[in-house]
């Protein structure tokens, strides 16, 4: 599988989420305040970003060079996201093909960090960008913990 076959594939299943529905929830919810930290805060600010990366997929026009992506990989990607969601989120087929399509554009396509840029992570951890690069202040900690996908996100380790 190469990153421009993913996207299309991505994009043809994206299609059961029309766009000005999503437009319409992330107008609607945007403006919402919640403590940072908070588990409202931290589910309001996933929830938006998920929206603006679907909103970006569905617009994506695949004008980028295609990479490779190992079959061997891409499958133990796609085995613990199902994991991931049939752990936190049992019964939610719906919810869990729509991580799975984010997740798989936001690693191998768009190469956007899985959490949000600039969230506060439980623990006092943090996403930010430096350029064109993100890094993660809480990948470290996380990064060989059985059920997270840590070791997928494109965000680099640091360690402040």
């Amino acid at each position: 599988m190469d990153s421009k076959k993913l996207l299309f594939q991505l994009q043809g299943e994206a299609a059961k989420w029309p766009a000005d529905t999503l437009r319409k929830q992330y107008n609607e919810r945007k403006a919402k305040e919640y403590p940072v930290a908070s588990e409202a805060y931290l589910n309001e600010k996933n929830y938006l970003y998920n929206i603006e990366t679907m909103l970006k997929l569905k617009e994506d026009d695949g004008c980028f060079y295609a990479e490779n992506i190992p079959d061997r990989y891409y499958q133990h990607f796609v085995d613990s996201v199902n994991g991931y969601m049939d752990t936190y989120a049992p019964g939610q087929s719906d919810f869990k093909d729509y991580i799975r399509i984010l997740s798989l554009y936001k690693t191998f396509v768009a190469k956007l960090p899985l959490h949000p840029p600039e969230m506060q992570l439980p623990g006092g951890g943090k996403v930010y960008q430096k350029g064109k690069d993100y890094f993660c202040t809480a990948k470290q900690q996380h990064i060989h913990d059985k059920d997270s996908l840590c070791r997928f996100c494109t965000a680099k380790m640091c360690e402040y």
